[in-house]
C-alpha cells in the first residue's frame, strides 16, 4: 500500500497524541516525503503458506526434518555483556537499570542471542537485505549487489519514517515486516546515507552490519542496555538514550536514514517517536521500520482453543495494562502521514510460528521463529504476567510448559504477521 500527499515543508499537526514538532522540517527544492512502511493489516492480508499434511500426520515437531537438513537457527554473531553497568536481577534475568522497567525484556546473555537470532529471522524475510529503503543498497558495501531490492522511492527534500518495514530517505519512510519475504523495488535512483541512526539498537547487531556494509556512513545505535559490543567498526558507535525523551544525539546535524526493528510493542507513545524521527530527519532522508501487531493468526483455525491462543490473548491484555499497545504497528501509516511523511508504503508478510508450512524456505523460516519466540516466552512472560496480571511465578511456570508445547505443534497452523 502506498499514500501520497505533498509536503509545504512544515510539520503537519500529529495526531494522537504525538509530540509536538520541536525542529522545523527543512524546505528544499521538492518538499516532498515518502515513507514505506509494513503494517499488518488484519484485512486484505494474502497470506502465501500451505500447510504441510506430512507434518500434520507427525503432530508435533521432530529434531530431524529431512526438508531443512542440517541448519543452525542462531546467529553466529554474540555481544559480550558489559561488566561496567549493574543490571537489575529478576526471575533468574537480568534487566536493564537505566529507566529501569520500561523495557520489559531481560538483557542477559540469553536474550541477546535471541536478539542476533531475531536480526537473521528479519534479514531471511529481507532477502539478506539489512532494511529495503535505498540506503541499503548505496555506498558499495560488500553485499551491494543483495540490496538491489530495496524498498520505496527517494524523494528529493523530505524526511522520512517508516513503520514494520524499511523506510526511505527524505522525509520519507518505509518500514518492513516480519514473515515471508518482505521484497520490493526502489523506484527510483537515491543518494548515500552518511548520518545513520539505529533505534533500539540492542546487541547493535543491526547497526554494526550495515557500518560494515557501508564504510563511509556514520551510524549511530542508542538502546537503554549498554550491552553492545567493545570493538566495533570504526564508523560505529553507541549511546544509551531513550527514543521517547527528547533526541540529543544526533546533534546539530540531521539523519539521512533512521532504523528501528521491534521498537513499537515497547513505546508508550509511538507517534511522538515518528515525530521526532521526521524532525531528526535531513531532506531526502528515509525512516524505515520493520514491525508487527502482537496477533498471532492461523491460516484455519487451527489457532483456537489452543494454550498459544490464550497465551497471546492474556499478553495483549498485560501490554494495555502497563501503557503500551500490542496493535500499535497497524496504525504506523496514519501516524506517519500525521508527522509529515508522503508515499507511505507498506509491505506485508507471514511469518509461521514453527515449520508447519510446505517448502523448505518457510520451514526455515518457521524454525528460526519456534526457535526464537520459545527463547522470548519466559522473559516476556514472567515480566508481563506477574506483574501486570497479579500471576504468581508458579503458575507463570506450569502455563509456559504447555506454551512451549504448542508451539511445537505443527498442527497449530499460526502466523505472525509483520
Amino acid at each position: 500500500m502506498a499514500s501520497d500527499s505533498p509536503h509545504d515543508g512544515t510539520p503537519d499537526a500529529p495526531a494522537t497524541p504525538a509530540a509536538p514538532s520541536t525542529a522545523p522540517v527543512p524546505t528544499s527544492d521538492a518538499a516532498s516525503v515518502h515513507s514505506a512502511h509494513s503494517v499488518n493489516a488484519m484485512s486484505g492480508y494474502s497470506v502465501n503458506l500451505s500447510v504441510d499434511t506430512d507434518d500434520d500426520a507427525r503432530g508435533r515437531d521432530t529434531d530431524n526434518d529431512s526438508s531443512l537438513g542440517d541448519m543452525d537457527t542462531q546467529s553466529s554473531t554474540r555481544s559480550a555483556t558489559s561488566s561496567v553497568y549493574r543490571f537489575v536481577e529478576e526471575f533468574g534475568r537480568t534487566f536493564h537499570s537505566y529507566k529501569e522497567g520500561k523495557y520489559y525484556l531481560p538483557n542477559d546473555e540469553q536474550e541477546q542471542n535471541r536478539l542476533d537470532l531475531q536480526h537473521a529471522i528479519a534479514k531471511h524475510v529481507l532477502g539478506g537485505q539489512l532494511g529495503l529503503a535505498p540506503p541499503n543498497r548505496d555506498l558499495g558495501g560488500p553485499e551491494t549487489a543483495e540490496n538491489d531490492g530495496a524498498a520505496g522511492a527517494p524523494v528529493d527534500a523530505a524526511q522520512s519514517a517508516t513503520d514494520e518495514a524499511s523506510t526511505d530517505a527524505s522525509t520519507d519512510a518505509s518500514t518492513d515486516a516480519r514473515t515471508e519475504a518482505a521484497t520490493g523495488a526502489a523506484t527510483g535512483p537515491s543518494r548515500p546515507a552518511h548520518r545513520v541512526l539505529d533505534l533500539g539498537t540492542g546487541t547493535g547487531i543491526w547497526a554494526i552490519d550495515f557500518a560494515e556494509r557501508h564504510p563511509a556512513a556514520d551510524v549511530l545505535g542508542t538502546d537503554l542496555s549498554p550491552i553492545q559490543p567493545e570493538y566495533v567498526p570504526a564508523n560505529c558507535r553507541f549511546e544509551i538514550d531513550d527514543m521517547e525523551d527528547e533526541w540529543t544525539f544526533g546533534g546539530a546535524n540531521r539523519f539521512d536514514y533512521i532504523h528501528g526493528r521491534y521498537i513499537v510493542p515497547f513505546l508508550k507513545n509511538t507517534p511522538a517517536v515518528i515525530q521526532s524521527a521526521y524532525d531528526n530527519l535531513q531532506p531526502g532522508g528515509y525512516f524505515e521500520l520493520f514491525e508487527g501487531p502482537m496477533l498471532f493468526q492461523s491460516v484455519d483455525g487451527s489457532l483456537e482453543g489452543t494454550t498459544l491462543k490464550a497465551w497471546n490473548d492474556h499478553m495483549m491484555a498485560g501490554v494495555r495494562r502497563v501503557g503500551r499497545d500490542p496493535l500499535a504497528a497497524l496504525n504506523l501509516h496514519a501516524w506517519m502521514a500525521d508527522a509529515g511523511f508522503q508515499d507511505i508504503t507498506e509491505r506485508r508478510h507471514a511469518l509461521p510460528i514453527n515449520p508447519w508450512p510446505r517448502g523448505r524456505e518457510n520451514k526455515l523460516l518457521g524454525a528460526m521463529e519456534m526457535t526464537n519466540l520459545l527463547e522470548v516466552a519466559h522473559g516476556i512472560t514472567m515480566a508481563i504476567f506477574t506483574k501486570a496480571l497479579g500471576w504468581s511465578v508458579e503458575a507463570v511456570e506450569v502455563f509456559l510448559a504447555k506454551v512451549r508445547q504448542d508451539l511445537h505443534d505443527r498442527r497449530i497452523h499460526a502466523y505472525l504477521p509483520v
